[in-house]
C-alpha cells in the first residue's frame, strides 16, 4: 500500500484521472439506485400492489424495461423447464 501511495504521489496525471474516473463511477451508482428505487416505490405506492395487472402485447409490456425484461426471463425458465421434461421422458 505504500508503494502504489508513493507511485501516486509521483503521478499527478495519473492520479486525477483516476479520482475523476471514481468519482464519476460513483455518481452513476448514486444515480441508477435512486431511479430504482424510485421505480420500486411508485410500484408499491398502492395499498392493493399485489392485485395490481400489466396489460400488453407480445411485443410490449408494462411501462418499465424491467417488466419486459422479467418477462423474456420468465419466458426463458419456462422453455428450459419444458426441454427438461422432454428429456426425462
Amino acid at each position: 500500500m505504500k508503494s502504489y501511495l508513493k507511485f501516486l504521489s509521483r503521478n499527478k496525471l495519473y492520479t486525477a484521472i483516476e479520482a475523476v474516473g471514481l468519482a464519476v463511477s460513483l455518481a452513476f451508482v448514486i444515480l441508477i439506485g435512486s431511479y430504482v428505487v424510485q421505480q420500486y416505490d411508485v410500484a408499491h405506492e398502492s395499498p392493493e400492489w399485489k392485485r395490481t395487472f400489466v396489460l400488453g402485447t407480445n411485443e410490449f409490456l408494462g411501462l418499465t424495461y424491467w417488466d419486459k425484461s422479467l418477462r423474456l426471463l420468465l419466458l426463458f425458465l419456462l422453455a428450459s423447464d419444458k426441454k427438461k421434461k422432454k428429456m426425462d421422458c
